[in-house]
């Protein structure tokens, strides 16, 4: 359920949508660590209040994320492939 009750909720929400950003930017970049996951992780346990909308997210980033990446590796495959 996503609820924001009290002001310190909002700036919990603001601060963890930045740091998830961030997060996913640099996991899209191919840099992902075991800090950035943990920093991904905490980011999303302060959204306690708003469990559903963060997974929502965080789905959609993965999916766009994921065909952005399948789009790029069409363009340029690591192989070259002769179609006849």
């Amino acid at each position: 359920t996503f609820r924001i009750k009290t002001l310190r909720d909002f700036i919990a929400l603001m601060f963890a949508i930045y740091m998830f950003n961030l997060e996913v930017n640099s996991i899209s970049r191919l840099r992902l660590s075991k800090k950035s996951i943990y920093r991904l992780y905490y980011s999303l346990e302060l959204l306690g209040t708003c469990n559903l909308f963060i997974f929502v997210i965080s789905v959609w980033y993965i999916l766009t994320a994921t065909l952005k990446g399948y789009g790029r590796f069409l363009e340029h495959p690591p192989f070259n492939i002769e179609y006849s």
